[in-house]
């Protein structure tokens, strides 16, 4: 393919996903909704959250358990509010199936350049940004055919070790499987190194150590591959969701919020409409491109 040819593609490519994102305007209520419900839940369950372990120091195990469950409820709430952000932000429900088509002719021209897949969960070739975009697809397509996970699509912030030797492919149940599994799991299968730092594929990392370790990028000079930190209020240094930049100039990303793999931003990277985001890099291998 030719560099005009390749560039006409893509055109092609951005053109159809535009006309896709155009018939989203008559979900914005929805969209409104949601994010409202999603923020109320997550400042329950960390009001609850302070207060059960405020009761706990202060002698009183049994108050603090109580506390505790409606803690967990609320978070199980604001993490279904945060998945229907997401949703609402794609809008028709047709919407995964027409990208599982748009994507696989994506992940054709982005092989062009380099990248190549060693089996199922291992991507190398290619720039860093390159890699990533193929890392993104891939786990797409995989969501889309039912292969991204064992036993059917989960997402959870508890359980076992997380498992980003597997985060494209049958990622095994019962582990730690949430947004920042997914934006570190598609480093560690590019052979990039842990948005959370040296100890990040070992130790675990979450939006926290993201923060910490990557390097804030300005709106605008963002690539594919950066992170969008969502925080909870101005110099949040931990945050409570990320997403990955999949497509600049589209202002899209994909992310894990709830069981879907998907994209989840169209014009702009506020999907929860406060404001409060930030986009970081992370850490690459010194190579040419990268």
């Amino acid at each position: 393919m030719t560099p005009g040819s390749s560039i006409g593609f893509m055109q092609k490519i951005r053109e159809a996903i535009q006309r896709i994102a155009d018939r989203l305007t008559g979900r914005k209520a929805d969209l409104s909704k949601s994010r409202r419900r999603h923020k109320v839940w997550r400042e329950h369950a960390e009001a609850q959250e302070t207060s059960a372990l405020r009761a706990k120091n202060n002698g009183h195990p049994a108050r603090a358990e109580r506390i505790e469950k409606r803690a967990a409820r609320s978070h199980v709430k604001a993490v279904y509010w945060k998945g229907r952000v997401r949703r609402d932000d794609e809008a028709i429900p047709k919407l995964e199936a027409i990208e599982g088509k748009l994507e696989a002719e994506l992940a054709a021209w982005v092989k062009t350049h380099g990248v190549a897949f060693e089996g199922e969960n291992k991507i190398r070739g290619g720039t860093a940004p390159q890699r990533s975009k193929a890392a993104q697809t891939r786990a797409m397509l995989n969501y889309n055919n039912g292969t991204a996970t064992v036993g059917g699509a989960y997402y959870s912030m508890e359980g076992g070790p997380r498992d980003y030797a597997h985060i494209l492919y049958h990622y095994p149940r019962g582990r730690v499987y949430d947004c920042s599994t997914y934006s570190d799991g598609t480093k560690y299968v590019t052979g990039d190194p842990s948005p959370s730092g040296p100890n990040g594929f070992t130790s675990g990392g979450y939006t926290g150590t993201e923060l910490e370790f990557c390097t804030k990028v300005r709106e605008g000079t963002e690539r594919i591959g950066d992170l969008c930190v969502y925080l909870r209020y101005p110099g949040d240094t931990i945050g409570h969701h990320v997403e990955v930049v999949y497509d600049p100039d589209r202002k899209q990303t994909t992310g894990h919020g709830d069981s879907a793999i998907n994209i989840g931003a169209n014009g702009s990277y506020d999907i929860f409409g406060d404001g409060l985001f930030v986009l970081v890099r992370p850490p690459t291998h010194k190579t040419k491109g990268s």
